[in-house]
């Protein structure tokens, strides 16, 4: 399980950020913020309310528009001031 928070206090990554930034839709980024929360798509998916593979789906968009290749390079991304070069690979 990944749980990533931007800063010790607490705050978490904002949708309109991640919006803009990334080209994600409403939905894309309310997942990747709860992937970042709970650490992977069932937990993710209950908290939103939704099945895990609609979760899955806006997940492989999300990977699409970012340029990541899974959960863990996602959530990295999300949260990097500059993620256009990362790699775990």
């Amino acid at each position: 399980m990944l749980t990533l928070k931007l800063h010790p206090d607490g705050d978490q990554i904002q949708t309109d950020y991640l919006i803009k930034r990334f080209g994600l839709t409403r939905s894309e980024a309310a997942v990747c913020k709860c992937l970042c929360h709970y650490g992977d798509a069932v937990s993710t998916a209950k908290a939103l309310g939704v099945s895990p593979n609609t979760v899955r789906t806006h997940l492989k968009s999300a990977f699409r528009k970012t340029g990541t290749r899974n959960q863990v390079e996602l959530a990295i991304c999300l949260i990097s001031k500059n993620p256009d070069r990362i790699s775990l690979s």
